[in-house]
């Protein structure tokens, strides 16, 4: 199953990529045009849960368009858990680099690898922090908001089936991204 997800990831990347060549070249006098300011956006996500379980994840960004339709950046990440009940908290914290490709109008490949910090359960007492890599692949749909705003909804896939990671697949996520 691994050779199989692993062997069509390798295959999507490689289309996008080539698609991606032809589309550059199309676009290489209107990019031009497009000042090195305008090629900036940033944002993330935020989410917020209170209560018995509370929830805190800022995860901003700091994307650039290569072109009209390719972007690659940059983010960092922070979580924080606590289960008020059972005493129990733990944050969760990394960076993160990713790639995408707007393959229609408002509809876009995404690849993403974040590097994550943990608390994991070494013993029945005992606990230590590790890095995990959390490989994700997937798209989404992108609205525009306002002047160089946009939304975007994005669906992934977690590659690293790890059971000390805390993402179940899918990985739903809204962003929120503005120009500079």
């Amino acid at each position: 199953m691994k050779e199989t997800l692993l062997t069509m990831i390798v295959v999507i990347a490689v289309i996008i990529t080539v698609n991606g060549q032809v589309y550059e070249k199309r676009e290489e006098a209107n990019t031009e045009k497009i000042p090195l300011k305008d090629r900036f956006y940033t944002g993330g996500d935020l989410g917020l849960l209170f209560g018995n379980l509370t929830y805190i994840n800022i995860s901003p960004l700091l994307g650039f368009k290569a072109s009209k339709r390719y972007s690659i950046g940059i983010g960092i990440n922070f979580e924080y858990v606590r289960i008020a009940k059972q005493d129990i908290s733990t944050s969760i914290y990394g960076v993160r680099i990713f790639n995408q490709y707007l393959i229609i109008e408002n509809l876009f490949a995404h690849i993403e690898y974040a590097m994550l910090n943990l608390e994991v359960q070494t013993g029945a007492y005992e606990s230590e922090r590790r890095w995990f890599g959390l490989p994700l692949i997937g798209g989404g749909m992108r609205q525009e908001l306002f002047g160089n705003s946009f939304l975007d909804l994005l669906i992934l896939y977690n590659l690293n089936d790890s059971y000390l990671l805390p993402y179940p697949n899918p990985i739903i996520r809204v962003s929120v991204n503005v120009g500079l």
